[in-house]
């Protein structure tokens, strides 16, 4: 599990499915795009089922980032959880820091990169271009500026 912020973290499913492991993270919400998780005591959970290499919906989108911002503005420490934790979640809190703390997607990137040895949500990106019109951008500086694993 990789804390990117207090109230947001990236995991794979494994991590996301132990109780143990959110309650020693205080994790309190988890958006899971893999498999859903059971709400148990104190737990909010939404699962948005999105395959690895799927197509993502635009709808899928708007519900993820619904749920997020929800989730902060009732102070949830946020779990996003896919299959493996490197490319479905990481595109989602990408786009949770750029909602929520009005990054540009680089920033967020840069951030999520930090605390995460190998983030990967290169091959969805052209995917959320309707919803953020700034990956067309992202996308150029993504392969030149930042280490992006397989581009380095």
């Amino acid at each position: 599990m990789y804390k990117i912020r207090d109230w947001l973290f990236i995991s794979g499913y494994p991590t996301a499915s132990s109780k143990a492991k959110r309650d020693d993270a205080g994790i309190t919400a988890v958006l899971s795009l893999h498999k859903p998780i059971e709400e148990e005591d104190g737990l909010t959970s939404q699962f948005l089922y999105i395959e690895d290499g799927g197509s993502l919906l635009t709808k899928t989108i708007e519900q993820g980032i619904t749920f997020i911002k929800t989730r902060y503005d009732a102070d949830d420490r946020l779990l996003i959880a896919c299959g493996a934790g490197i490319s479905r979640s990481v595109l989602f809190a990408i786009v949770a820091l750029v909602e929520i703390e009005d990054m540009s997607m680089k920033e967020a990137y840069t951030l999520i990169h930090a605390h995460h040895p190998k983030p990967m949500p290169e091959h969805l990106q052209c995917q959320i271009a309707p919803y953020l019109p700034e990956i067309i951008c992202f996308t150029i500086v993504i392969c030149n500026d930042l280490p992006v694993k397989g581009l380095e």
